[in-house]
């Protein structure tokens, strides 16, 4: 039998090299842990697309400038999740618009934290400083 696969735009929104972060709540896919923004993509949506309307769901701003960073495919037991990491940075006052349940963490302590396997290579890689010039 072969595995769903699920595209999900990630956005890796960044300030000052501290990136955005939220919490999966239990009852989604690799619960109770964090997460960076975005989503699944709907049908007929670019991944970038999907990274705008997700932020302004989940975050409540408005971005329009997103540079794809990565693409990253990860098979667990039951799905294959293909991951297209954008990113984009966000000036203070857009910074000061944000709110819980979304927190920022710099970058080189990402890996403190507690993500989906799928986000390995990009913790990995955020806190090498590998998506910024």
């Amino acid at each position: 039998m072969s595995k769903t696969e699920v595209n999900v735009a990630i956005a890796l929104i960044v300030c000052e090299k501290s990136v955005l972060v939220g919490w999966r709540g239990a009852e989604q896919h690799q619960g109770n842990k964090n997460e960076f923004p975005g989503g699944k993509l709907e049908h007929g949506e670019t991944p970038e697309g999907a990274c705008q309307r997700e932020i302004f769901e989940e975050v409540g701003i408005q971005i329009s400038d997103w540079q794809q960073v990565d693409f990253i495919q990860h098979e667990y037991d039951d799905v294959i999740v293909n991951l297209y990491v954008h990113l984009s940075e966000v000036d203070a006052m857009q910074y000061a618009q944000i709110k819980a349940p979304w927190f920022w963490v710099e970058c080189h302590q990402i890996q403190t934290l507690n993500f989906p396997k799928a986000n390995d290579v990009i913790l990995k890689r955020l806190s090498e400083g590998k998506y910024f010039q």
